[in-house]
């Protein structure tokens, strides 16, 4: 069930999305269900969907191959081990855990495209657009955390892991 998931989601975010908002933002709905499924079901899960969905990522949108799956799991890793360790059902401690997640991510993401030999504008992408997919982020946050959390309880028990 997650695989097709995120492959849809993958292509939607790679072509639809551009298209739909245009010269603002982009939100990346892949980020937030990788980062929703760490906080449901824990980093192990997390990271072999933000492995998966990054791979189908890179692959939809003519990215270098491989800058996505590891920005990805950095997100899905702090994500799961805020919620084993600090979240608790606090949605203060959620929000914090979403926008460090966020932040590591698109740095993650920035060092990847900047060390495959990429130009990267970094005050640009840091300041003037991180800051508006940031705000835009965790305005859909609840809807995505909704959302995946019923798909958690659908999937049930079955557990996916590294190793």
């Amino acid at each position: 069930m997650g695989v097709p998931l995120l492959i849809s989601l993958s292509i939607v975010q790679s072509s639809v999305l551009p298209r739909i908002s245009g010269q603002v933002a982009v939100p990346n709905l892949l980020l937030l269900t990788v980062i929703c499924w760490g906080f449901q079901r824990g980093p192990n899960e997390g990271m072999v969907w933000a492995l998966i969905g990054g791979l189908a990522l890179d692959l939809a949108s003519g990215s270098p191959v491989g800058v996505s799956p590891p920005s990805l799991m950095v997100a899905a890793l702090v994500a799961g081990a805020g919620r084993d360790r600090f979240f608790r059902g606090n949605v203060v401690l959620l929000v914090l855990i979403t926008l460090l997640s966020l932040v590591l991510f698109q740095v993650t993401y920035l060092v990847l495209l900047a060390l495959a030999g990429h130009p990267v504008g970094w005050l640009t992408q840091v300041w003037q657009v991180g800051s508006r997919l940031v705000l835009l982020h965790l305005a859909l946050m609840p809807v995505v955390y909704l959302g995946v959390a019923g798909l958690a309880q659908v999937v049930g028990s079955t557990r996916l892991r590294f190793g």
